[in-house]
């Protein structure tokens, strides 16, 4: 079955939610849904045809903005991944430092639908690409990350973009946790193959975020864009930097949809076997009673 169709047969009764809600252009674009566990929104867009595998969305803002003009900002993620040959779902969170548990549930939701066979990739920009990240390092099932212009160092943002280090991180954050919320600081867990890039001149996430993720990251690819016309995260970059970078995505998405996913299906494995193991005989009083005086005899 289309992935699309799946998604929407096995929460048709979400539909209802999709009520006057505007919907992201798209002749495969479903209504908005609710993620089951938190509530939130979650549109699925399939490309034609049969689909590669999953890639959720996740729109930046500084952990901050959300809501429906934030995910449609990610048309051009959107329409990069559905070129590809995936089935896009793009999400919504809470505002904060619920971000993080709303994108984990997100894909936990995805995984429990299309079951561990299926690979499933995160894309993101600013601090969706964070949040791309933090999905892969919480879920060593993910198949690939895209992040694009991410803070991955939360720490190290304090003294290099003073503006995102308040409205962003210490608005969302606990401050003693912010170690624990850097994907840089545990890239070398992470088991997904990682594309990352930023415009060198990036005005609100300095690259260097982008270059302490690839130095940790084992055997992770990433590109440093030139500025230029061609819209980006946060600035402009070069048309040809831009489209180059874009290919790497579609190579990415494309060689993801034959990775094998072991944590996944270990996991369903060990529950088949969980719920197919025969419940333990119950042995009765008297029972009981007769092999204690055989014993005794």
């Amino acid at each position: 079955m289309n992935l699309h169709r799946k998604f929407l047969v096995t929460f048709a009764t979400a539909a209802a939610l999709a009520a006057g809600a505007p919907a992201i252009a798209s002749a495969e674009t479903g209504p908005m849904i609710a993620v089951p566990s938190t509530g939130q929104p979650a549109q699925i867009t399939s490309p034609a045809g049969k689909s590669r595998g999953v890639a959720i969305v996740i729109h930046g803002g500084a952990w901050q903005m959300v809501g429906p003009d934030a995910m449609a900002s990610q048309r051009d993620n959107i329409d990069v991944v559905v070129g590809a040959g995936w089935t896009a779902v793009n999400i919504d969170y809470r505002a904060g430092y619920q971000s993080v548990a709303d994108s984990i549930a997100a894909y936990d939701w995805i995984r429990e639908t299309v079951g561990p066979k299926t690979p499933i990739c995160t894309v993101g920009d600013s601090a969706g690409g964070h949040l791309a990240l933090m999905i892969a390092w919480k879920r060593p099932d993910v198949a690939c990350v895209v992040a694009m212009g991410a803070p991955t160092d939360l720490p190290a943002v304090q003294s290099t973009q003073p503006f995102l280090w308040e409205a962003g991180v210490v608005a969302s954050f606990p401050l003693d946790q912010l170690d624990a919320l850097s994907p840089a600081l545990h890239a070398k867990e992470i088991k997904a193959k990682i594309l990352a890039g930023a415009v060198a001149t990036d005005p609100v996430v300095p690259p260097a975020q982008t270059r302490e993720l690839l130095a940790n990251a084992n055997g992770a690819k990433g590109m440093f864009l030139k500025p230029g016309d061609a819209p980006f995260v946060h600035v402009n970059a070069d048309v040809n930097d831009r489209a180059k970078f874009r290919d790497m995505e579609t190579d990415l998405l494309i060689q993801a949809e034959n990775r094998v996913l072991p944590a996944a299906v270990k996991k369903q494995q060990n529950t088949a076997k969980t719920r197919s193991k025969p419940a333990p005989k119950k042995t009765s009083k008297k029972t009981s009673k007769k092999n204690s005086k055989k014993g005794k005899r």
